[in-house]
């Protein structure tokens, strides 16, 4: 057989596998953290004439799950007891299996539901989020995080965020490609009105995920009494921003880049007026 045509022979071979293993992979997920801020001084005579193009579609937002306490079990609890005695009480977990080595089997479950949960409390960029706010150059606007799964491209979403006080955005998006990219558009001002996709539908499409690694010896039999929706009391967070609609204002001053990223690294993206600092580690 001449020498050409077993060498097509493997590169089909080796593509064959390759598309075997992409389809039987597993998404890992990754916590991602974000920290922007801007300079205090800014010493450019640069003319910022180009505006950011905003993505039209596929776009979801950080979601912030809602607690609530049971007024009715509240109210009904004897005085006699504390109110963790009281809030445990209905809580009886029955385990008849043995927990051995249950950890070990489940530390690498990947759980779409905990994905895109907003969170103010940055870890690797901790110490970089401290640097800035003792800096007399700079001024943190804000840091975020939260756990994700990264999918092909096509299956990816960009995570929108835009603080209306401080005037600042950013759109989002980390997919693989064979390897690891980030798509990141981060601006300073104000965007239109902006058509966003559900991050529950989203999360949702995922689902098949969770009953492929579930470990069925873990089972659990919890009896709570949950609330009815009328003895239901949410418990909101204090509201630090103002609910005064800003007008939309010129996108001139942004970053928009795409570029293969790694896990445990952390990258800094800048402009004359303000940066943004990214970390992507694997859970």
């Amino acid at each position: 057989m001449p020498f050409y045509k077993i060498f097509f022979l493997l590169i089909a071979f080796s593509s064959f596998i390759i598309n075997a293993n992409e389809e039987n992979s597993i998404i890992d997920e990754y916590r991602v953290e974000i920290v922007i801020f801007k300079f205090k001084e800014v010493s450019t005579s640069e003319n910022f004439v180009e505006e950011l193009t905003i993505p039209s579609k596929s776009v979801i937002t950080l979601v912030e799950p809602k607690l609530y306490l049971n007024e009715t079990a509240l109210n009904s609890f004897p005085k006699n007891d504390s109110f963790f005695q009281n809030l445990l009480k209905n809580l009886k977990p029955i385990n008849n299996n043995s927990s051995e080595n249950l950890s070990d089997k489940n530390k690498n479950v990947v759980n779409p539901k905990n994905w895109f949960r907003k969170n103010n409390k940055v870890i690797y960029l901790d110490d970089y989020q401290k640097k800035i706010i003792k800096s007399n150059d700079v001024q943190l606007l804000g840091s975020f995080s939260w756990v994700q799964g990264i999918d092909e491209l096509d299956s990816s979403k960009f995570v929108f965020l835009e603080n209306s006080d401080e005037e600042y955005g950013y759109f989002l998006k980390l997919y693989k490609k064979r390897f690891m990219h980030i798509d990141l558009k981060a601006y300073l001002g104000i965007v239109n009105d902006l058509q966003l996709e559900s991050t529950k539908k989203y999360r949702n499409e995922y689902d098949p995920l969770i009953k492929k690694n579930i470990v069925d010896s873990n089972d659990i039999d919890l009896q709570i009494y949950l609330p009815n929706k009328s003895d239901k009391i949410e418990i909101k967070n204090n509201q630090t921003s103002s609910n005064v609609k800003k007008r939309p204002s010129r996108l001139d001053k942004f970053i928009d880049i795409e570029q293969r990223v790694f896990n445990e690294e952390i990258y800094l993206f800048d402009h004359p007026y303000f940066g943004v600092l990214v970390s992507i580690i694997k859970v």
